[in-house]
């Protein structure tokens, strides 16, 4: 699951925000004075990774781009699915795409001061791109992954992979359709060791 995803996944508190992305941002070791709800948060994030990383669904999808893709295709995945939860947004969220960015931006902006601050770059960039709109169309998640090549330590175009994207849609629809419920699961059944307030104000659907 990349940002988009693991946005879905948290509640509209500051520490659920921030914690459910931290772990993607933050290089090295992540803070040790994070309160209980950030902590909760970040323990959610892995926790999803983990699951997404380790089931069949996901691993099927892998295996259709391993061939020309290999160690990297788990991560272009992650980004299809993000394109997919965006494009099927009203299936899985009574509040519009859109709003729901706003929202996010919103908090982030607010509660920058407390932004780890190998964060706050690439907080301001998703803000000013908006990049969780931008999932939405092939175009946003081709510019997405060509901005992670430059990130890479060797020269690889992963934003050419956007070819397998369009090539194998049907088949990474269904994947996604079938697999996405069981994430929001794992989130549900997440709120039995979380703060109160995670589970009295969750925003995910059903």
């Amino acid at each position: 699951m990349n940002f988009l995803a693991h946005l879905y996944l948290t509640n509209e508190s500051p520490e659920s925000i921030i914690g459910n992305i931290m772990p993607d941002l933050v290089r090295g070791p992540l803070p040790g004075d994070i309160n209980d709800e950030l902590r909760a948060a970040v323990q959610l994030h892995r926790d999803v990774d983990r699951f997404t990383d380790s089931h069949a669904i996901t691993r099927r999808s892998c295996n259709r781009i391993r061939h020309e893709w290999g160690h990297y295709s788990g991560v272009l995945i992650d980004m299809f699915f993000d394109h997919l939860l965006a494009k099927r947004w009203d299936a899985y969220s009574t509040v519009p795409l859109e709003a729901f960015a706003e929202q996010i931006y919103e908090t982030l902006t607010e509660h920058a001061h407390i932004l780890p601050p190998s964060m706050k770059h690439a907080v301001s960039r998703m803000v000013e791109f908006n990049w969780l709109v931008s999932y939405r169309d092939i175009d946003g998640i081709e510019t997405a992954l060509r901005r992670m090549s430059g990130r890479l330590k060797r020269p690889v175009r992963l934003d050419d992979a956007v070819v397998a994207l369009v090539e194998h849609g049907d088949a990474f629809s269904a994947d996604f359709t079938t697999f996405f419920p069981h994430v929001v699961e794992l989130a549900r059944k997440s709120r039995q060791t979380t703060p109160q307030h995670w589970r009295e104000s969750s925003r995910l659907v059903g």
